[in-house]
């Protein structure tokens, strides 16, 4: 490594878990395995190395990174470039190396199976992950409710408890508007498609931007249900859960430049990496566009723990009180 220009102090932050004799022994192996590594891409700048990649068929066999860069998108830039280049879909992983653990769920890989022993033999736990095929199967582009308008409300009928509120002859049209209230804020429209059928989406709105221009937005639709459910005799309040999250929004008091308004996967996909796969594009773009600090609301109705792994952080909640139940609801927030 060190031939590299990376110095000591990174392969002891990524092997502090090891004891001192088998540190020892890797340090020992490291430059045959760099010799013998089918592809290793380099990440340079200014002719001065800042991480690297090592990849055997379609597996991911090493990936470091300078210490004093974690978190600057180094990494990702090299997994995606070797996603494009050599389609991987293979990683281990000690298992007490967390942060490597997260960052490949955060690329779309999942665990597959774990292991007591490393590939050497040794006592450290490792976990097998791969990408489940998804890569290869899906398509990320942006949304097109002309096109997608059929799946688009099948997705978000999937994520909200929609007869809550309204009569079940009633639940297509208020799913369509409540799509739409999200769709015409929003910058980002990502859709994940298979075989050419969305299967899940992510809608975020910057605070920085201008709104996106639509290709197409369905103004005339839009004023029918916005007028029908103006007086619509709704089975709950449907104000009580949005107040209640500007509340614990005013009460933070801090300064967003972003919010997720709708994230939903198909219930059929869950499971296989889908979601991963849109949230690290999306995440992706976010950093370029240079985004401080976000935020989303969740509630105990979905997989609120789920954005965790991605580095959002629950710092308010509260209960939202209807006639029969009571929904906890929380604000997750993501520093940059």
């Amino acid at each position: 490594m060190n031939s590299l220009g990376f110095g000591k102090g990174l392969f002891e932050r990524l092997t502090n878990f090891l004891n001192d004799k088998l540190i020892q022994e890797i340090k020992q192996y490291i430059p045959l395995a760099l010799k013998e590594v089918q592809h290793l891409i380099v990440a340079f700048q200014d002719n001065k190395p800042l991480g690297f990649i090592g990849i055997n068929d379609r597996k991911i066999e090493m990936l470091f990174v300078d210490s004093n860069l974690i978190g600057k998108g180094v990494g990702t830039c090299l997994i995606n470039f070797v996603f494009d280049k050599y389609n991987v879909n293979e990683v281990v992983v000690n298992e007490q190396n967390p942060n490597a653990h997260n960052f490949y769920l955060r690329k779309g890989f999942i665990d597959v199976k774990r292991s007591e022993l490393d590939e050497q033999g040794n006592p450290y736990p490792i976990i097998f992950m791969n990408t489940n095929n998804m890569n290869n199967e899906v398509t990320l582009k942006t949304i097109d409710f002309a096109k997608d308008q059929e799946e688009l409300i099948d997705l978000t009928k999937q994520s909200v408890k929609f007869n809550r509120f309204v009569e079940e002859k009633d639940i297509e049209d208020y799913a369509t508007l409540f799509f739409l209230n999200a769709y015409k804020e929003a910058s980002i429209c990502l859709g994940a498609y298979i075989s050419n059928l969305l299967k899940g989406f992510i809608l975020f709105s910057s605070f920085q931007d201008e709104k996106m221009h639509h290709k197409y937005f369905p103004n005339q639709l839009y004023e029918k249900l916005s007028e029908k459910f103006s007086s619509y005799k709704y089975l709950e309040n449907t104000e009580v859960y949005r107040e209640t999250c500007e509340k614990l929004l005013n009460d933070l008091n801090e300064k967003f430049d972003g919010e997720i308004s709708l994230f939903v996967v198909d219930k059929k996909e869950r499971g296989r990496g889908l979601g991963r796969l849109l949230l690290t594009k999306w995440l992706d773009e976010i950093e370029r566009e240079k985004h401080k600090n976000i935020f989303l609301t969740s509630d105990n109705e979905c997989n609120y723990s789920y954005y965790k792994k991605y580095g959002f952080n629950i710092v308010k909640e509260d209960q939202v009180k209807y006639s029969k139940e009571v929904v906890t609801v929380f604000i997750e927030t993501k520093r940059f």
